[in-house]
């Protein structure tokens, strides 16, 4: 018995887990900008759901203002943090499905026209499902990615260094699109939490996912709300969307992606926040004169020396506030809003136009006995969810989708 004991001993101690592994590539956010990001780089910007890096891409801001680097940036959308980098004249080219800013309702971005109209900066248009496809196809080390979308349309003409039409090489006589893999030279990148090495967890939605991060030659930079030990990445293992492998090197940034939010669905222990609508709209209309979003920049950007001065003028009011608002019930302790009988007032066009859309969408669904709805923003997800609605009230079965990777939602 007692050799027993002493066995057991042995061995536990002989196959116990260290608590952390792997090389420490923890460094400030300032550093991290420092060493790895270079002029005239394709720089990734990594944005699962709404979730921006902000805090990375404002450091940025401050290194590199007043001067020329020339970037290239890549996402899936490019949003008032991004813009900061555009009217600094930062930036030479955009690789994007989208500019504008998503809160409170989708619009467009003045800085984004203006630079445009001006011929400031160049945009190259995908869409939310081909931009990601090529990332994808140079994470997996192939030279291109195969599509049946935007066949036909504009984008693929303004798009032809980088796509073209073939055929089946199988034989079913059907047109493929094909288009070249897309390598970024960095990836910027806001997690949940990571270890000492790098390995991130990253909630859903993930739209885009983490193939930028993982096709780009030199890593990513990764920023996290929280370092944690390596123990905690293994009890949460399915929750890393990127392997350490992939990272250059790891930031503790809390509050990192404000005035993005994170949920802590999957991970009830993370303290969540929630999105900052008013911050955003704030720079929103900043953005509309350039003297505007200079005042706005400086207050918010550039009169910083790093993040934690960032979040002390954001002040512990706020910060409170939006971790209290990330609770899912918290919208029934909001009274700051009154409800307005509409009841004797005539419709507006535009109610009409959501309640035209919402009955066409039944009626097509119905005839053609489809299961999902892809919503789209603005009108066309009001339409949407008012003909899930009555769908499901008459016993329908459908599930609503949308782009950023929901599936199976009710608003």
């Amino acid at each position: 018995m007692e050799n027993n004991i002493e066995f057991y001993s042995t061995v536990k101690k002989r196959f116990a887990l260290p608590e952390s592994e792997g090389r420490n590539k923890v460094c400030s956010l300032k550093e991290a900008v420092k060493k790895y990001i270079k002029p005239r780089m394709a720089l990734h910007i990594t944005q699962t759901g709404v979730r921006w890096p902000t805090a990375a891409i404002f450091e940025i801001a401050r290194q590199f203002w007043g001067t020329k680097p020339e970037f290239s940036l890549i996402g899936i959308s490019m949003n008032h943090p991004q813009a900061v980098l555009v009217h600094g004249g930062l930036v030479k080219k955009i690789i994007t499905t989208y500019c504008g800013d998503p809160y409170f309702t989708p619009a467009p971005n003045g800085v984004y026209q203006r630079a445009y109209s001006n011929n400031q900066i160049e945009i190259e248009n995908w869409t939310i499902l081909t931009l990601p496809l090529r990332l994808k196809a140079a994470a997996m080390g192939l030279p291109m990615a195969i599509t049946k979308s935007i066949i036909g349309s504009s984008m693929a003409e303004e798009n032809k260094g980088a796509f073209l039409v073939g055929e089946d090489p199988f034989g079913s006589g059907e047109k493929i699109g094909i288009m070249a893999a897309l390598y970024p030279d960095l990836s910027i990148v806001h997690g949940w939490v990571a270890d000492c090495y790098g390995n991130t967890i990253i909630l859903p939605p993930l739209a885009e996912n983490t193939y930028g991060a993982m096709a780009s030659k030199n890593g990513a930079i990764v920023t996290v709300e929280k370092i944690v030990d390596t123990d905690y990445i293994r009890k949460n293992a399915h929750l890393v969307a990127l392997p350490g492998d992939y990272v250059r090197c790891v930031c503790e940034v809390p509050f990192g992606a404000h005035p993005a939010g994170l949920t802590n669905i999957g991970l009830p222990d993370f303290p969540a926040y929630a999105e900052d609508y008013e911050f955003v709209n704030e720079a929103r209309l900043a953005a509309k004169s350039p003297e505007d979003f200079d005042k706005w920049v400086n207050k918010w950007v550039l009169s910083f020396q790093n993040h934690e001065a960032y979040l002390k003028k954001l002040g512990p009011e706020k910060i409170l506030a939006l971790k209290g608002k990330s609770h899912s019930d918290a919208w029934s302790y909001d009274f700051s809003f009154s409800l307005e009988d509409t009841t004797s007032k005539p419709y507006t066009p535009l109610e009409m136009a959501l309640v035209a859309g919402a009955r066409k969408l039944k009626e097509k669904i119905k005839a053609k006995n489809y299961y999902t709805i892809l919503a789209g923003a603005g009108i066309a997800n009001l339409s949407a969810w008012l003909g899930y609605y009555g769908l499901k009230n008459e016993g329908g079965e459908v599930a609503l989708m949308a782009e950023v990777g929901l599936y199976g939602y009710s608003p």
